[in-house]
């Protein structure tokens, strides 16, 4: 058996040109370009990671939509999508990756809720957001971990959001 281990003495960027070249020499083989995809995700060159993910993994991962693997092609896609600002697109593939437990998706769809408190249509999926955190929660859950993280620092950014949604001026609606 070979084992391949990376060495230490040259940077990862190093290895950005083979797995280019790995993926354009074997097309039908999805997890050269998985770690294509998440190499450009890595260097956050965004649109390339989503070009490959259009060209050769959404069409797989909706075949094989089973698979672990899918949930993490559809996260990425909706990262891809949420850090080029198209925050509607991007919930749509968060939404298929959180369908198939993927926590990282719920994490990022929390994040763009966040983000989009400002926006007057958005109040309404903070409002979603905030009864999918309450709904079914237990102390353990990881929901809990992640709310009261001091990493992410949710409950402080939650707070601060719960505030503007229930502040209202002038014509403003829910």
């Amino acid at each position: 058996m070979v084992e391949h281990h990376p060495d230490q003495e040259k940077s990862r960027s190093s290895y950005l040109g083979l797995l280019e070249i790995r993926a354009s020499e074997n097309p039908d083989d999805i997890m050269s370009w998985v770690y294509l995809m998440l190499e450009y995700t890595y260097h956050e060159w965004w649109e390339k990671a989503l070009q490959v993910c259009k060209d050769h993994l959404l069409t797989w991962a909706a075949l094989n939509i089973k698979s672990d693997l899918s949930k993490y092609i559809f996260y990425y896609t909706g990262k891809c999508y949420r850090q080029m600002e198209n925050y509607s697109t991007a919930l749509a593939y968060l939404d298929m990756a959180a369908q198939q437990g993927s926590y990282e998706a719920r994490l990022e769809k929390a994040e763009i809720y966040l983000l989009r408190n400002e926006d007057k249509n958005a109040r309404h999926e903070m409002i979603e957001m905030m009864f999918m955190l309450d709904k079914g929660v237990t102390p353990n859950h990881f929901w809990m971990e992640l709310v009261n993280s001091t990493t992410y620092q949710f409950n402080n950014r939650l707070g601060d959001v719960v505030k503007k949604l229930f502040t209202f001026d002038g014509d403003d609606k829910l």
